[in-house]
């Protein structure tokens, strides 16, 4: 149910002039009696009192409301909004000052409300005014909370002229703990020196542990489109993805005391720390300074996904570092739960049209420091320009904890941005790699003044480019080569990229000097490269899963160094032999390297041309073999065979019965495997567990042989040991017995055969440098047979009865090809199948009870080897790269010994339960049985 107010009215037509929208107004002075008991004269616009709006179960709701002064809707000294469970909303409200909804001389809290909403508020009832503070479109505020809040929280076109399109504090604004989601969106400052058109805070705002999503949209000010805050912002430890998006920062007017910038923020420090479903910065404009983020210092630390996109900017199409205040802007960018990818963003300082691709700009003595944890990465799809003095170095990979990947790639580029600018960072002052990797892919270039390698790996793709760059010893001055250094000592080469179609080898490249539209070459800098040269992916892992590698490859471009004449690169310490050493997995093979150098002459009107030298290192493969990494090697799908076994011979335990008494019976068993297979020369092992249920007739007679006949359905579950590779399995069984006594019942023969069919399905998780999982579903047959002999020396009537028994076992397994789907698919078809005969032989003793409830008891123990045995084989190939390799199963040891108890109890004349367990005991394996039966005779 929606309450309205009812007051005096005042027609009133307010008309925005900048959006040719005319907007009729029901305007309100006073608020109802329905809303307050006796309320005073003055209540609801007197800013020395409280006022508290609590407790509602309807809607509360304030709309069309003007006031002449501060607030169109409420004017007090501190507001508390909190424990509404109807929705609470205020519309259309306005006035001419600050606050279009609410002006808060002091506090504002809104806390533990359902849905509440702020739409269409507006401040000043002249657009074009300038008279008046004109602050905080829906709410102004000394310090505002929005806190607890288990609804969703709405601010939407709401507008102002100066500061706040909808929020405005004085000071500090807390986002903080709320449960529900929050829109702030097409919210508008509308002057050209304006700030803030969703936020303004006049010190700090904090946006943090909030469980839903988190939108700022399409809102625009003159600087700040989306938040402007003058000191800090931090936004940390939300659950749902921030999103800061669409939003326009439109001011091009600089003055002393302006600086405007900041599509989709604008703030002293900013901080963005741990936040789990990520951050997202899409399509921000700005028409000055930094489309995104416009911020001296700028911290982002442990979140998931940061995503730099669209964003475009004068200059620093995603960021730029804040150049006005006292001390030095640094940028600190770490990946550490999730990558940050620039991509499409771009900058239009040079007046290209279309604008070139930036991710960041520096102004002078920024402190621009990148990394990334194992397994993450930060991308710069565009390109960076450190160009202006700066006396901090860039670090890549700052930290001691940094061995992920820091990549600069030319990938998205479009095909008709020719334009070096869309390709090349310029690091014009010092550059440092700690550790980890710096990848440069797909076209992409820096140019520095001066770079060392410290640590890591210096990962070049096909396109890459490395070189020189002068340095700007002030904002005014002309670049200067002199003293331009670079030093690599690990350069790895990104094998897969550089074998693609029409691939270009990575460049080394002292740059030359332009003079107007002639090059020469630069002898002021220089290049040392040295240490080992590797071969690896663009994940930094071994590159021979490559189908490329599957064949011998001639004449492969690996490296191309452009000198000057007085050869100011040494390249004579760089380690080739690297590439034959080492074990790795994937196809084998020898690479054989050379050099191919030239000397030509210098042409000034091309800028490769101008250097003179010109050294390629080639190479050509031999491929020898395949050998897959461990965890695709597959030996647990193999193992599924012997599991298959274990399940068959339990199967035919249930076969077997053993009764003196003559005629017809029926029993129903309960069956359960647990099998521990041990890791055995470098195999791993499993652990499985079975249960199922076992159906059988007999038929026993003393003038032909007994005869019996079983049907059995099994359900297992396997896992391999250190891993989370599992399968899980339906067996259907079926099998016959057949026992007679020979030699005057000397002698007891029973012969059983058996048949199973098994449907599996496999899934496979990938850890450590393999990631992903797969999945595939596949089907086996296993044949078992049993013949055993029992020697009966004693009379039948004897109730302790000792005598010795031989078994031959027989099993044979098969399993049908099948492919699997998802990461790292293979394909498997058998090879050899399981083939294993053994020869139990032991001694059996049972002892007979005739007391009032008749029992037996059973104990076997007996030792078991095998005579023969095939071990199953598979053949194996990995679908991305077509290499193949024969995958075994675990060994399993050749003998065993067996210990078994059996129990059997005679409730009634014709009817007997049985508790059966035996073991089976190896140095490879451990197996634990245990059936559960009931017999009844006809």
């Amino acid at each position: 149910m929606r309450f309205f107010c009812f007051g005096m009215l005042l027609p009133f037509t307010f008309v925005l002039a900048n959006e040719g929208l005319q907007l009729p107004l029901e305007t309100y002075i006073t608020l109802s009696p329905e809303y307050q008991a006796a309320p005073q004269v003055g209540f609801t616009h007197n800013q020395n009192q409280d006022l508290a709006i609590v407790g509602n179960h309807n809607d509360f709701i304030l709309d069309y409301k003007y006031y002449r002064s501060n607030g169109g809707a409420l004017t007090c000294k501190n507001l508390l909004i909190s424990e509404n469970i109807g929705n609470v909303f205020f519309e259309k409200n306005v006035c001419p000052n600050s606050g279009g909804a609410i002006y808060a001389a002091q506090n504002c809290t809104i806390s533990k409300n359902q849905n509440y909403a702020f739409t269409t508020n507006l401040v000043s009832d002249n657009p074009t005014a300038t008279a008046g503070s004109l602050l905080g479109g829906a709410l102004f505020a000394i310090n505002c909370s929005i806190t607890n809040n288990l609804g969703q929280g709405t601010f939407v076109d709401n507008l102002a002229l100066n500061k706040g399109g909808a929020l405005y504090t004085e000071t500090n604004l807390s986002i903080k703990d709320n449960k529900g989601p929050i829109i702030i969106k097409q919210n508008r400052a509308l002057n050209s020196d304006s700030l803030g058109g969703g936020i303004y805070s006049g010190n700090s705002l904090n946006i943090e542990g909030n469980s839903g999503a988190i939108q700022i949209t399409s809102n625009s000010s003159g600087s700040g489109g989306g938040i402007f805050s003058t000191q800090t912002l931090t936004i940390s430890s939300n659950k749902k993805l921030i999103e800061i998006s669409e939003n326009s920062a439109f001011a091009n007017n600089y003055g002393s005391n302006f600086n405007p910038g900041g599509g989709g923020l604008t703030t002293t420090f900013c901080t963005i720390l741990n936040n789990r479903e990520g951050v997202l910065f899409n399509n921000n404009q700005s028409q000055s300074n930094g489309g995104a983020i416009h911020a001296k210092s700028i911290i982002i630390k442990e979140n998931g996904p940061v995503y730099f996109l669209n964003n475009t900017a004068t200059r620093g199409g995603a960021l730029l570092n804040l150049s006005a205040g006292s001390g030095n802007g640094s940028f600190i960018l770490s990946a550490d739960n999730g990558d940050i990818i620039f991509n499409n963003n771009t900058a239009s300082k040079h007046a290209l049209n279309p604008p070139y691709r930036n991710a960041i700009h520096s102004t002078p003595n920024m402190n621009l420091q990148i990394g990334a944890r194992p397994g993450y990465r930060v991308l710069f799809y565009d390109p960076i320009e450190h160009e202006l003095p700066s006396s901090f170095p860039i670090l890549f990979n700052f930290e001691t904890g940094h061995t992920g990947t820091v990549l600069f790639s030319g990938e998205h580029v479009h095909q008709n941005f020719t334009d070096e600018m869309n390709f090349f960072s310029y690091l014009r002052n010092t550059s440092e790699l700690r550790q980890g990797v710096l990848a440069v892919e797909d076209g992409a270039g820096l140019a520095c003044y001066k770079f060392f390698q410290r640590g890591g790996t210096l990962l070049l793709g096909q396109g890459a480019v490395i070189t020189t760059a002068g340095t700007i010893p002030t904002p005014s001055s002309t670049p200067t080569t002199v003293g331009s250094t670079i030093t690599l000592n690990h350069i790895a080469i990104d094998l897969p990229s550089i074998l693609s179609f029409q691939a270009q080898a990575p460049k080394i490249w002292i740059y030359p000097t332009k003079t107007g539209s002639t090059y020469t070459e630069d002898s002021n800098p220089t290049i040392t490269i040295s240490g080992t040269l590797t071969l690896r992916n663009s994940n930094n892992e071994d590159p021979y899963d490559s189908l490329d590698l599957s064949h011998s490859l001639e004449k492969v471009p690996l490296l191309y160094i452009v000198d000057v004449a007085a050869q100011k690169i040494n390249s004579s310490q760089l380690d080739l032999s690297t590439l034959n050493s080492g074990e790795h997995y994937g196809y084998q093979g020898i690479w054989s390297t050379y050099w191919v150098e030239t000397t030509t002459i210098t042409n000034p009107t091309s800028l490769l041309g101008a250097n003179t030298k010109h050294k390629l290192l080639y190479a050509n493969w031999s491929p020898l073999g395949y050998r897959p990494h461990p965890e695709r090697r597959g030996e647990f799908i193999t193992n599924a065979l012997w599991q298959s076994a274990y399940t068959a011979l339990a199967g035919l335990h249930s076969l077997s019965s053993w009764d003196e008494e003559k005629g017809h019976a029926a029993s129903l068993q309960g069956i359960g495997l647990l099998v521990h297979q041990k890791d055995k020369n470098g195999f791993k092992g499993f652990r499985s567990h079975m249960t199922g249920y076992s159906a059988t007739t007999e038929a026993t007679s003393s003038q032909s042989p007994n005869f019996s006949l079983g049907f059995a359905q099994f359900f297992s579950k396997a896992k391999e040991h250190e891993s989370q590779n599992s399968t899980s399995s339906h067996h259907y069984f079926s099998g016959m017995c057949i026992e007679n006594t020979l030699f005057k019942e000397w002698i007891r023969l029973s012969v059983s055969l058996a048949y199973m069919f098994t449907s599996e399905h496999t899934h496979t998780m990938y850890q450590g440098l393999l990631e992903g999982n797969s999945q595939g579903s596949f089907h086996n047959h296993t044949l078992a047979g049993a013949l055993s002999c029992v020697f009966l020396p004693q009379p039948h009537g004897e109730s302790l009865q000792i005598y010795p028994f031989i078994t031959a076992l027989a099993i044979r397994g098969n399993l049908a090809a099948f492919q699997e789907s998802g990461d790292h698919a293979r394909e498997f078809s058998l090879h050899r199948p399981l083939t294993d005969v053994s020869l139990p032989v032991g001694i059996r003793a049972s002892w007979k009870n005739h007391h009032r409830v008749p029992l037996v008891w059973l104990t076997e123990i007996s030792y078991r080897s095998t005579l023969y045995r095939q071990d199953p084989e598979l053949h194996s190939k990995l679908l991305i790269s077509q290499g193949t390799w024969t995958t075994q199963a675990t060994p399993v040891t050749y003998n065993a010994l067996g210990i078994k108890v059996k129990n059997t109890m005679q409730v009634f004349p014709k009817v007997t339960l049985s508790l059966d367990y035996s073991a089976d005991i190896s140095s490879s394996t451990l197996s634990h049985y245990l059936n559960v039966a009931s017999r009844m005779r006809f």
